[in-house]
């Protein structure tokens, strides 16, 4: 498994690939940007001019909020905007590898999926990111958001490049035959998500990545 996250890394980079790759970048690093000025804004507003220290604090905690919805949310937002690039992405890395034909899966199929994988995810944090203030729930809090998440974007990105190559039935019954196997795999496209700069090319990395697992698979 290493070894084929290994060579997705390598795989995102050609120059193939690599035009999608900074799509992706700039799109999600936008959408971030914008968040993020949302919260300044937001900040601003409650500012109280005859207390600056209160302000301050005010400040700190925008900025606070902000980083860990930021990590918490990162997963889904990522993987909707590689969603718009992730079937160019899997024809593209095929001609790497010459192994199957390709089947038709249309582009509104894999933003609908990625988008329930995201709305999942957004749900599951929205549950997680309260609790983790919780003491008694601080040091789980982190098991638990790898390996929900884990298993919601095993799924996902196993699919995008599952129906690629077969059907939705020999797809499905592949998943459940080695249901462990995906979602370790999915705990560690989560992994890397949540790992600065890593987590901004991390998307078509995981494409890649579980695209050199099926195929091992299908060996």
């Amino acid at each position: 498994m290493l070894i084929a996250l290994k060579k997705a890394f390598f795989d995102v980079f050609k120059s193939n690939i690599r035009g999608l790759l900074w799509a992706t970048v700039f799109i999600t690093v936008l959408l971030f940007g914008l968040l993020f000025f949302g919260f300044s804004e937001l900040a601003r507003y409650w500012q109280i001019k005859d207390m600056p220290s209160v302000s301050i604090i005010i400040n700190a905690v925008g900025v606070l909020a902000f980083f860990v919805l930021a990590l918490f949310l990162f997963p889904a937002v990522a993987t909707f905007v590689a969603g718009f690039f992730m079937d160019t992405a899997v024809e593209r890395l095929e001609s790497e590898h010459k192994n199957l034909p390709l089947r038709t899966v249309p582009l509104s199929e894999s933003i609908k999926m990625s988008g329930v994988a995201m709305t999942k995810s957004v749900l599951t944090s929205s549950f997680l990111v309260p609790i983790s203030f919780i003491p008694i729930f601080t040091l789980i809090t982190p098991i638990l958001f790898y390996y929900l998440n884990g298993r919601l974007f095993a799924r996902e990105y196993f699919f995008t490049v599952a129906l690629r190559y077969q059907d939705y039935e020999k797809s499905e019954k592949m998943f459940k035959d080695h249901q462990k196997y995906w979602t370790i795999a999915g705990v560690i496209i989560v992994f890397l998500m949540t790992i600065p700069l890593i987590n901004i090319i991390s998307p078509l990395v995981a494409v890649a990545f579980m695209q050199n697992l099926f195929l091992e698979k299908q060996k």
